[in-house]
């Protein structure tokens, strides 16, 4: 008789992309903490699904320097980056189409990724990479790697505010 335990639900950390210890490498052109809010955001969630520490400027290292997703083609990741750092750390990656996907997703304890627009978290001249966790009448808490404390939000919010940019194809992702 053999018994176990299924981990259903992960806990992210929080990393910040102007930790000192990443803040001033050069990817490119480019600062990764200038750029980095989507290695960032990957690092919290992977660590927290993995259970084993995974800093961001490892991510950063494995887009920079194995694809053209990371400071290549622009400033910042692009929509692939999410798919292909998934892929590398053995990480499940499941688009979520409508506000009621994510919901659920939240409810059953999911980390969820999400490419943000003009707004709270981005402006009209970038996107912003952050991920969010837990669930409590239509709230969850953003873990924003520009913010040192994590934001309760209106997941409303979050899906009004998505990015608008044509090349991420998929805005929201549940991580597990």
């Amino acid at each position: 008789n053999r018994h176990y335990i299924e981990k259903v639900s992960y806990r992210p950390v929080h990393y910040l992309q102007k930790d000192s210890r990443w803040n001033k490498k050069m990817y490119g052109n480019y600062r990764f903490g200038m750029t980095g809010c989507a290695p960032t955001s990957m690092a919290m969630a992977f660590t927290g699904i993995t259970g084993r520490f995974i800093l961001p400027n490892e991510v950063g290292n494995y887009l920079y320097y194995n694809t053209n997703e990371f400071n290549k083609k622009a400033q910042g990741s692009s929509g692939q980056a999410i798919i292909l750092a998934a892929k590398h750390y053995n990480i499940k990656l499941t688009p979520l189409e409508d506000k009621e996907q994510i919901i659920e997703a939240l409810e059953n304890g999911k980390i969820v990724y999400a490419a943000m627009g003009n707004g709270k978290y981005g402006k009209p001249t970038y996107n912003h990479a952050i991920i969010f966790y837990g669930y409590n009448n239509n709230r969850t808490t953003v873990y924003d790697p520009l913010i040192q404390y994590d934001i309760p939000e209106s997941v409303d919010l979050l899906w009004n505010e998505q990015s608008k940019d044509p090349e991420i194809v998929k805005k929201f992702y549940r991580l597990k």
